[in-house]
């Protein structure tokens, strides 16, 4: 049966289960194997996501593992059971009514149920509509069974669209793996690996990687991109001469570390602000000239972790890699997804410099990053983010809005009018080095700073990007005195 829903290649295979994973002297190193693309050759991946994601103990005895499926299997039954279980008991007639309008009624959580589950069923049933496995009615019933339990326990955040792709990819590697021929492994391997990937437990199995997937900071970016709390703020005079000050509230300012807004922002922000910038000014400020939007298309890419933009055999590649680094480094959130992004961008940078130059909108880098182009090896992805993720990464430093004002009350600020037509610089910077070139280029770096502080100071909008800048010439100047005034020399700060 699964020979004809599933393709060969993605069948367990049970004597590779026997050498390296129910041997324990001659396990393989299944990180490296993600992170080179080859964990698939091994033919056990349900067995190795569920060891990347924490659910089997590894190395650990093949003993601690069935115990702690045991005790999940039963604790998704009893999750069943308290969920579908009516409390008739001593309830009063009047309220226990079909008809009745009571905000406790029981009838109205049945109702509320039934919507809620034909909501799920309806995407369940046009997920990947072309793979045979899909179609059939076990699986999709097994999967409405999930996501329901699972929108049932976090009513907070209950089911979302995207969330079925995402157990769809979860269902078909364990149905791929379920095992029928192990005729040619022992007898102890095969009754182990009967009851790993067991075929009576495949829908418990399936939950707790999905509800695993789900705390791993992937449910919360499921959230609306804005929140109710921002679409409260006041909206700009449009009539007024200030419209033309006014940003957009999503574009061009960094909102990864800001409370008041969406998960799903908030990592949109930290991918583009704080990585992006980090790895590739120039693509970066291209992005930003151009007004790119983040949350355009890395809302979808993060929600449903890149499975929209490739097919299934290199999602499963990718989704290999972001659980065997999430394994390495014990993090809260699947971190290494934000990298892939990155490379994603990185990889097409060369396009959208081309493709742009006859663009003057950001239409051309939207159309390309929402339909991407067909990559030969995703691998070549995987070892971009790595590179990446290995790299030394300094966090863009995010300027608030006291810290302008701080600015623009120093000693400093008020030192434009000591500078004359030539820009030569106060005497108190020190004339021991004896060059003028130096003197120029530290007086021109503080006019530029006053400059643009002042023009901070006037703007009656918040504008981040200037604040930034203003930072960065101010450490320049910092770096001038550390570095090239001599030990005689006056701190202008500490200047009466």
């Amino acid at each position: 049966m699964a020979e004809e829903l599933v393709p060969n290649d993605f069948l367990v295979s049970p004597e590779l289960f026997e050498e390296y994973f129910f041997r324990q002297d001659s396990h393989a190193n299944i990180q490296q194997l993600a992170n080179e693309g080859k964990l698939g050759t091994l033919k056990n991946r349900f067995i190795s996501w569920r060891i990347f994601l924490g659910i089997l103990p590894y190395p650990g005895p093949l003993d601690v593992w069935i115990n702690h499926l045991t005790e999940l299997r039963e604790k998704y039954q009893k999750m069943i059971d308290e969920q579908r279980k009516v409390k008739i008991d001593h309830l009063d007639p009047l309220i226990f009514n079909p008809l009745s309008q009571v905000s406790d009624n029981p009838w109205n959580n049945f109702h509320e149920d039934n919507e809620l589950k034909q909501k799920i069923r309806l995407d369940v049933e046009r997920t990947f509509q072309e793979r045979p496995l899909f179609l059939l009615n076990e699986v999709q019933e097994m999967m409405v069974s999930i996501l329901f339990t699972w929108a049932k326990g976090n009513p907070e955040i209950s089911y979302k669209q995207g969330m079925n792709e995402l157990l769809g990819i979860l269902m078909f590697v364990g149905y791929a793996e379920i095992p029928e021929n192990l005729s040619r492994i022992s007898k102890k391997a095969s009754e182990v690996l009967n009851v790993l990937n067991s075929r009576e437990y495949l829908e418990a199995d399936i939950y707790w990687c999905f509800a695993r997937l789900m705390d791993l900071g992937i449910s919360e970016l499921f959230n609306p991109v804005v929140t109710h709390q921002s679409m409260q703020r006041k909206k700009p005079d449009l009539f007024t001469w200030n419209a033309e000050k006014m940003h957009n509230d999503l574009v061009n300012q960094d909102k990864s570390q800001e409370q008041n807004v969406s998960s799903i922002l908030r990592r949109c922000h930290k991918v583009h602000h704080q990585l992006l910038q980090s790895i590739d000014r120039e693509l970066f400020n291209h992005l930003e000239a151009k007004k790119t939007e983040p949350q355009m298309y890395l809302q979808r890419w993060l929600r449903c972790m890149l499975s929209r933009e490739f097919n299934l055999a290199d999602t499963l590649e990718l989704w290999d890699a972001i659980f065997a680094n999430y394994y390495a480094e014990s993090e809260k959130e699947l971190s290494f997804l934000d990298f892939l992004c990155i490379a994603m961008i990185v990889f097409v940078r060369e396009f959208c410099k081309r493709y742009l130059v006859l663009q003057s909108d950001q239409s051309g880098i939207l159309r390309r990053l929402l339909k991407y182009p067909p990559v030969e090896d995703v691998n070549i992805l995987v070892g971009m983010a790595l590179k990446y993720k290995t790299k030394n990464i300094t966090p863009v430093k995010i300027v608030t809005k006291q810290e302008v004002s701080n600015l623009s009350s120093s000693p400093l600020f008020g030192q434009k009018k000591n500078l004359g037509a030539d820009k030569t610089p106060p005497r108190m910077f020190g004339t021991s080095q004896g060059s003028s070139g130096w003197n120029n280029n530290l007086a021109g770096s503080i006019d530029e700073a006053i400059s643009v502080i002042r023009d901070i100071a006037n703007e009656k909008v918040y504008n981040e990007n200037k604040v930034n800048r203003a930072m960065e010439v101010i450490n320049r100047i910092k770096s001038f005195i550390e570095k090239d005034v001599s030990p005689k020399t006056v701190d202008p700060l500490s200047r009466k």
